[in-house]
Parts: structure tokens; C-alpha cells; sequence
């Protein structure tokens, strides 16, 4: 495993007790989210890391200048990298996966407050609040797992998998990495512009006033959201931004479209959920 360059890091780590320590003044809690069973606060330690030259830690980059925000995401049990965690600043409308490293670099950030949210399925969601400023020092997060979830989670996923394979039509599936980083406006944006579709008013269509057309024929699209039917069908997708989900479905060039938000796909994995096979 590479090394990580001399310089210090801000370190916040779990607790299982969830008690604060004194936080140096850049680094403001705001809230938590998620259920205490997951077994996650944040502590935030009051002193800059000693340097991690010597220790095994996932590579970083070593800019800290140009407001970039970076840093590792850890598990705490283990002190592995854990790829895959949404690192997101909802105020700039901007995140970042990380790597397989645990490592995350985002640019192009100005100096000031910012709400920032880390999650990945397996460990509770934290929001906090970070005064940045540049240069700013990289951070270290160390998450409580929960293995119970992260297992469950690889089982539910390959359901969905044969789920997907079973259909007998055409499947699009845009995944967490690309939902997070997508400059679409809304979820049926992000579906039009990747699949080649047009979406328009459609006539005599009371209960979905919405149509796609794919391949120069319109019809009502059908819409679920957590495996449920959306009310609101089309006009329900268009009030999401695309990190609002963890994966998303598109079914027959758009005649059915499925939509996963990470709260759901979390719950699934508590309890190995069997998705309902299609018909």
C-alpha cells in the first residue's frame, strides 16, 4: 500500500460513545443523521495529526493550495480505505467518490463555511460544518462500520443484479458515482440526455401527463421510486437532483424507469430484501 506524504492531516474519527471533544474553531458540528444501530458519531480531535510519513495510509495529493478540499476516508476497525463513500458540499452543488484508496480531492473551493456530508451504506450519514480556507490542511475521517449492514448490502445488490438480468428488455442503470458528479438539472434530465430521448406533454394521458419518446414514438413512462409507484410519476423525477439517488433503472428505452435512494438501499441491506421479480 503507497504511503502518504509528510504533511499533517486533520483527523476526525468515530466514537462509539458519541461523546464531543473540545473542536478547534474550523471544524463546527451541525447534525447527525441516521439511526444509532449503525453505531457512528463523529468526534472531532482538537489537534492537527502528528505527520503519517511512516505509516501505511492511502495516497493523497499533496496541493493544498488552489481551494482544494481533500482528504481520506477510513474505517475505523480496520484502518482500510473505504472506497465508494459520497463525499458531498451541498452549497456548491459538488462531491466526490472515493477512490479506492479512501482518498477524495475536490477543487475549485472558496474560502468560508461549508455543509459538508459524507455517507456510504454501512456507516452513518454525518453532516458538519468546515471553515475552509486556503491552503487548507487535508482531512482524515475514520468511520464506524457496521458489518452487518455492509454484508447484507452485497447480498441485495447481487439480487438486483439478477433482477436486471431476467428482464427481457433493454436496461440502462446510471450508478452513485455517476448520479453524484452529474451536471444535470434533474433526474429525467439526466435520463433524456444520456439515453437520447425527448420528454413531452402528453395528451390524453390522465394519470401521467408525460411522454417519452424513444425511436420517434411517445408513451407514458412508467415510474417507481424504493419499489414503489410514484404518484407523481414523471413530475416526481423532476423535483430530484440526481444525488438525491443511489442508482437508477431505466427499463425500454424509457417505458419503465426505477429510481434507488441510498435510505432505501440501506434499509434493504438490513433486511436482505428480495426485490419483487418482474413479470
Amino acid at each position: 500500500m503507497a504511503t502518504l506524504p509528510s504533511f499533517p492531516f486533520r483527523r476526525m474519527s468515530g466514537s462509539r460513545s458519541g461523546t464531543w471533544l473540545s473542536p478547534p474553531p474550523a471544524l463546527l458540528p451541525e447534525s447527525f443523521s441516521g439511526s444509532c444501530s449503525l453505531g457512528i458519531l463523529l468526534v472531532v480531535v482538537a489537534s492537527i495529526a502528528a505527520p503519517l510519513g511512516a505509516q501505511e495510509r492511502p495516497e493523497t495529493d499533496q496541493r493544498e493550495g488552489d481551494g482544494v478540499f481533500q482528504g481520506v476516508v477510513l474505517d475505523l476497525d480496520s484502518g482500510t480505505p473505504v472506497e465508494g463513500a459520497q463525499v458531498y458540499l451541498p452549497d456548491q452543488n459538488i462531491g466526490f467518490l472515493t477512490r479506492a484508496d479512501g482518498g477524495f480531492r475536490i477543487p475549485d473551493i472558496p474560502s468560508g463555511s461549508h455543509e459538508v456530508e459524507i455517507q456510504r451504506i454501512g456507516y452513518t450519514q454525518a453532516r458538519f460544518w468546515v471553515d475552509f480556507h486556503d491552503p487548507f490542511p487535508p482531512l482524515e475521517f475514520q468511520l464506524l462500520p457496521n458489518p452487518v449492514i455492509l454484508e447484507g448490502f452485497e447480498v441485495v445488490a447481487d439480487r438486483f443484479e439478477r433482477r436486471r438480468r431476467s428482464a427481457a428488455t433493454s436496461i440502462r442503470v446510471f450508478g452513485e458515482a455517476q448520479l453524484l458528479t452529474s451536471a444535470a438539472h434533474d433526474v429525467v434530465d439526466l435520463v433524456t440526455r444520456h439515453m437520447g430521448m425527448t420528454v413531452s406533454r402528453c395528451p390524453g394521458h390522465i394519470r401521467e401527463p408525460w411522454c417519452v419518446h424513444s425511436r420517434g414514438r411517445p408513451f407514458p413512462p412508467s415510474v417507481y421510486i424504493d419499489e414503489a409507484p410514484a404518484i407523481g410519476g414523471v413530475d416526481q423525477l423532476m423535483t430530484y437532483p440526481p444525488h438525491a439517488f443511489y442508482m437508477i433503472e431505466v427499463y425500454g428505452g424509457g417505458r419503465h424507469i426505477r429510481a434507488y435512494t441510498h435510505r432505501f438501499m440501506e434499509w434493504a441491506a438490513r433486511i436482505r430484501l428480495a426485490p419483487i421479480p418482474f413479470l
